[in-house]
């Protein structure tokens, strides 16, 4: 049975991390690089990081709630790079040329972007 068969169907049959890999036999990362790809083809699978493991969202404030928390992270991590992004783009140490990923992701760091 694949890792997307054994995610909870609701938020009171969550499944964690550690069951996931007890049943499956795979590593935590590659159970976590699996969840990732399927949020990413847009199964919306939430976890409340309440000890209560991975399921699938079907209530709207449940989607809101891992939609803030995963704006958060993200926010979190752009102010955390953005010291390293300057300091290499004033050493001209990232590729301008539009196209390359270094080109894309200086969107992340619009000023209106902020953690609050």
């Amino acid at each position: 049975m694949e890792i997307k068969d054994r995610i909870g169907e609701d938020k009171e049959h969550a499944v964690t991390l550690l069951q996931l890999i007890w049943d499956t036999g795979e590593p935590e990362r590659a159970i976590r690089r699996e969840i990732q790809r399927l949020r990413t083809e847009g199964l919306l699978i939430n976890n409340d990081q309440d000890g209560r493991g991975y399921y699938y969202a079907n209530k709207p404030d449940e989607i809101l709630k891992q939609y803030k928390q995963d704006r958060h992270r993200f926010l979190a991590i752009a102010a955390r790079i953005k010291p390293a992004y300057k300091f290499l783009k004033e050493k001209g140490l990232l590729d301008k040329e539009k196209g390359s990923p270094e080109y894309e992701q200086m969107s992340l760091f619009d000023t209106s972007l902020t953690t609050t």
